[in-house]
């Protein structure tokens, strides 16, 4: 839809361009699409490219990511009673997503598998030594600084077993190349994210390390990634960005 629109601006300022001379077409150009001193038309193809990259989503959508697509979104006008415009306030609001692909309500709807899980899980009857399966399998979103989801739990109130689930839960994630609302990361990329995890509170940084230093990650990698996305980690640089001197 969103190309449709920009093949129906570009229409307009052919149309445009043989009814204005020079100084008023480039006024109206101007005024109406925010584009000084650049092609019209390279202008609204780099539109298109910029909004097709920014509709994948990603870990982090930067600050002057957000205003260039905000800047495009702007671009609403009327011109002899039809309605000319690159994005609506769907297609805003979807694209102002900083993190992922997902808006809040089905950030929402999505956050709700871990409620399921327990509703689930504590229904079956564990033997004695399992009778906390349910609780470890429902608190592997909650993280260690409390900002965790369902419950905002922090790190008193969440054990060891839960601790290790949310880091093999979150690696697999971002290693993951069968999720169609992401691209897969390499094994560097996967370990820098959840260092800074660790520097945010989020993860634990004993158990990180563990898991590092043992290995685990790159037996993990060699059996489940892709040969691509099994790049060079330097395990000191990774551990440095949350052990400060």
């Amino acid at each position: 839809l969103v190309q449709a629109r920009a093949s129906h601006i570009k229409t307009l300022l052919k149309y445009m361009q043989i009814k204005l001379d020079t100084d008023d077409f480039e006024s109206f150009v101007q005024d109406k699409l925010g584009c000084k001193d650049k092609d019209p038309y390279a202008f609204m193809d780099e539109a298109i490219d910029f909004i097709r990259e920014l509709n994948i989503g990603g870990e982090f959508v930067p600050d002057p990511v957000i205003a260039r697509m905000e800047a495009l979104a702007a671009i609403d006008f009327e011109y002899e009673g039809l309605h000319y415009y690159l994005l609506d306030e769907t297609d805003r609001k979807n694209l102002s997503i900083r993190r992922g692909t997902l808006n809040p309500e089905e950030i929402k709807i999505m956050r709700a598998h871990v409620s399921v899980t327990w509703d689930m899980l504590s229904q079956l009857s564990f033997p004695k030594k399992y009778n906390q399966v349910a609780f470890y399998a429902a608190t592997h979103h909650e993280a260690l600084n409390g900002k965790g989801y369902p419950q905002g739990l922090d790190a008193p109130k969440l054990p060891l077993q839960s601790r290790m689930i949310a880091i093999a839960d979150i690696f697999e994630a971002l290693t993951s190349a069968d999720r169609p609302y992401k691209k897969a990361k390499t094994l560097s990329e996967s370990l820098t994210i959840m260092a800074f995890m660790v520097k945010d509170g989020h993860l634990d940084a004993d158990l990180v390390d563990f898991f590092l230093d043992s290995g685990l990650y790159l037996d993990f990698a060699r059996d489940r990634m892709n040969p691509s996305q099994i790049d060079k980690v330097d395990i000191a640089a990774i551990k440095s960005k949350y052990h400060l001197a």
